[in-house]
């Protein structure tokens, strides 16, 4: 839909914009900066999708980190692999009214393919940081309120000391 709004725009840019007796002095060539042009409004278009891949995939995959199922990681493919799908079908449907080569469209997507899997990664060392965190503290509770006599004796003597 977006790519078909911005074709008047990229032929206004063409005729009007680039027609001006200003702009022919300067000798730029219209075909170079219409591609450009086309580049950075599909760039554009590629960075908003990926934006918001990356948002929903962090929130729901936290989610299944918090909720911590069996099946956690197979749940977490899943999503990856479906919400990855989804953002590439919008993003092919955008960026073909732009009529951008095959290989810089295939860029932008493995760009966002990668993307996507690092947020599950990051995710994924986010869960596992807090997770140590939560054993180092359950440890450590454990150790100065254990019931044996010699860990009671241990935290009396701690605070004696203050």
């Amino acid at each position: 839909m977006l790519g078909t709004l911005s074709d008047p725009l990229i032929l206004f840019f063409g005729f009007g914009a680039l027609s001006d007796a200003a702009i022919r002095q300067s000798k730029w060539n219209a075909l170079k900066v219409r591609e450009k042009l086309k580049c950075d409004m599909s760039s554009e278009m590629v960075a908003i999708h990926e934006k918001q891949l990356t948002d929903v995939l962090a929130d729901e995959v936290q989610s299944l980190f918090e909720a911590g199922e069996t099946d956690t990681w197979l749940s977490v493919r899943n999503l990856l692999e479906s919400k990855t799908k989804i953002a590439i079908s919008e993003i092919s449907n955008v960026v073909v009214g732009f009529k951008l080569h095959k290989s810089e469209i295939d860029t932008k997507l493995e760009h966002l393919r990668e993307n996507a899997r690092n947020v599950v990664k990051r995710k994924a060392r986010e869960a596992a940081a807090a997770e140590r965190v939560l054993t180092r503290m359950k440890d450590r509770f454990t150790q100065v309120f254990n019931p044996n006599e010699n860990s009671n004796a241990k935290a009396l003597d701690k605070g004696k000391k203050h």
